[in-house]
């Protein structure tokens, strides 16, 4: 009887402990996203080199490439924050909107920015810590950039979550 009670405490402890694990779990999942974002993390620090300012500084240096409409410095300043500040989820989702601003030269350009757009928002979606309209607004931004490449079925699955975090009208049309 006592190994029978022993079992049942350990079998409700581990359950318990691993509830937290499950609920952190994000409702959005896709390999491709997630290998893309490892590359992509990897191809900014390399861009990025030893980045000396820090993350206040770079942001006033990103307002003001934004102010000029250079969005491509801005895009290359946002992603030297990305290596100070890696866990900073707002600067990968304006990273990804970023570069949805900049005009490819051409359309092997347009689709390489809509993928490095498509990995930043994921990025920015996995390391959003519970902010249901900041995962939500991550997740609008990657299905733009799947249905800019008419992908749709991974479009509207973004959305689907999107929508089941924030009810907003516009996403819904």
């Amino acid at each position: 009887m006592l190994a029978f009670v022993r079992a049942a405490a350990a079998a409700a402890l581990v359950l318990l402990l691993s509830v937290p694990a499950i609920a952190a779990d994000k409702s959005f999942k896709r390999d491709d996203l997630a290998d893309a974002a490892i590359k992509l993390e990897a191809q900014i620090k390399t861009e990025a080199g030893q980045v000396t300012k820090a993350a206040p500084a770079l942001r006033r240096e990103a307002d003001a490439a934004f102010q000029r409409n250079d969005f491509r410095s801005g895009m290359q300043i946002l992603g030297q924050i990305a290596t100070v500040a890696p866990d900073d989820s707002a600067n990968w989702l304006r990273l990804a909107k970023t570069v949805l601003q900049v005009r490819p030269s051409n359309d092997r350009e347009k689709t390489q920015l809509l993928e490095r757009a498509a990995a930043a928002a994921y990025i920015a979606y996995q390391r959003s810590s519970g902010n249901a309209s900041e995962e939500a607004d991550c997740l609008v931004v990657l299905a733009r950039t799947y249905s800019d490449r008419s992908l749709w079925r991974p479009a509207l699955d973004a959305l689907r979550v999107s929508l089941g975090l924030r009810e907003v009208a516009d996403v819904r049309q």
